[in-house]
């Protein structure tokens, strides 16, 4: 059933209503102001729009492996110089990007950043909320607690007006991720994720 313009509007001022709430709670909680500045205009980080590591928030712990760990899986991994959300936010040369393959055949894409991820995670969502489209759809942003495995933030949608892939975010300690899950793909990039986000 094909949404009317009404509907559209209606839905796309809900989904801003609601990330709004949410970047709200996270400010309260993180007790500073965003850091957030895609445009890269904001003069107090000296015109890079970067967002670099603080040394505060949770104790550092190593982050994955990632090439390891996917090749573990018996996927194969391929640099890349695809455009990231994550280098909006950060400085791009601390940003590294991974192709995913699997049998030769494209399944995702894997991006990430060490650092102060819980003030990069904010800012992305910041961004984001004026880049959505009326066609988002998907869109989740949980927090995930499991016994064993260390805390999650996950942010998940798809929006055609931002990438023909379904994008995931996942803030685990102090490292953010960018997955990108090629269609039909999802499944695969699901557990890849998992391996990479819950140890």
């Amino acid at each position: 059933m094909q949404m009317t313009n009404r509907a559209k509007i209606a839905t796309t001022a809900l989904l801003l209503l609601v990330l709004t709430g949410v970047g709200a709670a996270d400010y309260y909680l993180a007790g500073r102001e965003y850091a957030a500045n895609l445009t890269g205009n904001d003069p107090a980080d000296s015109g890079t729009g970067a967002i670099t590591g603080t040394g505060s928030g949770v104790a550092k712990a190593e982050g994955a492996n990632v090439e390891d760990v996917l090749r573990a899986m018996s996927l194969t991994v391929q640099p890349s110089e695809d455009l990231t959300f994550l280098a909006q936010v950060s400085n791009e040369q601390d940003v590294r990007t991974l192709v995913v393959l699997q049998n030769g055949d494209r399944v995702g894409s894997v991006s990430w950043i060490d650092g102060d991820a819980k003030t990069a995670f904010i800012a992305l969502k910041e961004a984001l909320l004026s880049a959505f489209s009326a066609d988002v759809e998907g869109l989740s942003d949980t927090t995930v607690q499991q016994p064993g495995s260390p805390t999650r933030n996950i942010l998940t949608f798809r929006d055609p007006a931002l990438s023909e892939e379904t994008l995931t975010f996942v803030r685990v300690r102090e490292r953010l991720y960018e997955f990108h899950a090629a269609d039909g793909k999802e499944a695969a990039m699901q557990q890849a994720m998992d391996a990479l986000t819950t140890r």
